[in-house]
C-alpha cells in the first residue's frame, strides 16, 4: 500500500493565488462598469460633457475645450449635447486617407 501525499501550498504560492484573484476581480469589476456605462450611454439622447468625452475617446477637459466646434446647448452652468448632432458632427470631420500598395 502506498502512502498518499498531501500537498501543502507554501506561503508564497498562497500569496500569488491571492494576488491573482484580487487582480482578476478588479479587472472584472472594471469591465462590468464599462459595460454598464456603455449600456446607459446607448440609451441616452441628451449627453453630458462626460458622456461625449467617453463617446469620442477624449477627456472631459478636451471636450470642454472643443465645445465651440461641437453642436451643444447651455443650461445654466451645464453643457449638453444631442447624440444625433454629435454623431453628425463626427461624420463631418473627414480625413484624407492615402492607400499604400
Amino acid at each position: 500500500m502506498t502512502a498518499s501525499v498531501i500537498y501543502q501550498p507554501t506561503c508564497a504560492v498562497m500569496t500569488a493565488i491571492s494576488t491573482l484573484r484580487y487582480t482578476m476581480e478588479a479587472e472584472l469589476r472594471q469591465q462590468l462598469e464599462e459595460i454598464k456605462q456603455l449600456t446607459l450611454l446607448g440609451a441616452k439622447n441628451v449627453l453630458s460633457v462626460n458622456d461625449v468625452a467617453y463617446l469620442l475617446g477624449k477627456s472631459p477637459k478636451t471636450v470642454r475645450n472643443m465645445v465651440d466646434e461641437i453642436p451643444h446647448y447651455r443650461n445654466g452652468h451645464g453643457i449638453w449635447f444631442k447624440r444625433s448632432e454629435v454623431e453628425a458632427w463626427q461624420c463631418q470631420v473627414k480625413h484624407n486617407v492615402i492607400a499604400i500598395k
